[in-house]
């Protein structure tokens, strides 16, 4: 009887203590939910940079080919409240193939969607704008607005000039755009000085990934920030080279033969994990890989034997359903594909060891 009434009568004293504790873990959780802003409001006016991930042509895309951007961030883990990761899913609103040596190809399209990691998406009106000095300023807290003045303009790239593809303003013109359209002025255009300093034959507009691209806003757009539980760990930080490697030359070895890498995008260290490039590391394996734009998934084949990956996981999906956690998920580095070195060790069911001596990473079977 004793027991039983000491037990009521701790209980009965412990209990405004464990109320008070917990009053404050949720007044604590309260405090930081007020902290937080319900909604962001980005003002009319405001310019989203993007970086293109889906190559674009003016004679291989076709009018409503589906297409993605990522917002830049540069070194801040978000810009205006949009975190890494966010993407901008955009549609082929033209393409036209370039005609001949006077008529250029031309490119018009469009953002539509604005999609958040975690999947949120919000409906979103944009225009094309150049990110030069004349068009656009950037403000102290890092916002990129459209100078003051600056009206709407219908942006088209068009295929002239030294870069694979302008920017240009159509001016009213409703004709067909040729050679003597931009020199007489129908078109405002990016560059323009480096078109008219020579003569330029007309070509097709090349757009790669990784092509910066500029967004006005035209109406405000209104989004719920996110937790940081809610941003996936590979938008939340990008690997990238730590200081003390970026000036580094690193090699790669397949068993004996040395593995080349072009000039774009080399195989680089930070911290503990490599990245490399996919192409040309499956091809020194000797494996057949296949990657899909729109779901973002590589393939790699080998025989009868598959392997799939998707960018931004770490979840690697072998033949026979099993699945392997590595260490990075695969990015898509200025429009590469880059994976860690574990998961070639996955595909090939090699080794990597590192020889500190001649800075190289070596993968065999011992």
């Amino acid at each position: 009887m004793q027991n039983i009434f000491s037990v009521a009568m701790a209980r009965w004293m412990l209990a405004p203590v464990l109320c008070g504790a917990l009053t404050g873990v949720v007044a604590r959780a309260d405090a930081a939910q007020q902290d937080r802003p319900r909604q962001v409001v980005l003002e009319e006016g405001t310019v989203l940079p993007v970086l293109l991930e889906t190559p674009l042509s003016s004679n291989k895309s076709r009018k409503g080919d589906r297409f993605t951007a990522v917002v830049r961030t540069s070194e801040r883990t978000t810009y205006l409240g949009l975190p890494q990761g966010t993407r901008l899913e955009g549609v082929v609103v033209e393409a036209t193939p370039k005609r001949d040596n006077k008529t250029p190809g031309i490119l018009d399209i469009e953002f539509q969607r604005l999609r958040m990691p975690n999947g949120d998406s919000y409906e979103v009106v944009t225009s094309l704008i150049p990110l030069d000095e004349k068009s656009v300023e950037t403000q102290e807290d890092g916002r990129i607005v459209a100078r003051p003045g600056r009206k709407r303009e219908h942006w088209k790239y068009v295929g002239y000039g030294a870069a694979a593809g302008a920017l240009f303003s159509i001016l009213g013109n409703r004709g067909r755009i040729t050679i003597e359209n931009l020199l007489l002025g129908g078109l405002a255009g990016l560059g323009a000085g480096q078109i008219l300093r020579g003569p330029q034959e007309a070509r097709d507009v090349q757009l790669k990934p990784g092509t910066e691209i500029g967004l006005r806003l035209e109406k405000p757009l209104r989004f719920r920030p996110l937790n940081e539980d809610e941003i996936p760990d590979e938008d939340r930080a990008p690997l990238t080279p730590t200081r003390e490697d970026s000036d580094v030359e690193f090699g790669v070895m397949v068993r004996e033969r040395n593995v080349i890498f072009g000039s774009r995008n080399k195989p680089f260290r930070a911290g503990d994990t490599w990245m490399l490039p996919v192409r040309p590391m499956l091809d020194a394996m000797g494996y057949q890989s296949r990657y899909t734009e729109s779901t973002r998934t590589l393939q790699v084949i080998d025989g009868d034997r598959r392997v799939r990956a998707t960018v931004g996981s770490r979840i690697v999906v072998l033949g026979d359903g099993s699945r392997r956690q590595i260490g990075r998920p695969l990015q898509m580095i200025n429009g590469e594909l880059m994976a860690p070195a574990q998961f070639y060790e996955v595909v090939s069911r090699m080794k990597a060891r590192y020889d500190e001596a001649t800075n190289t990473l070596v993968f065999d079977t011992d």
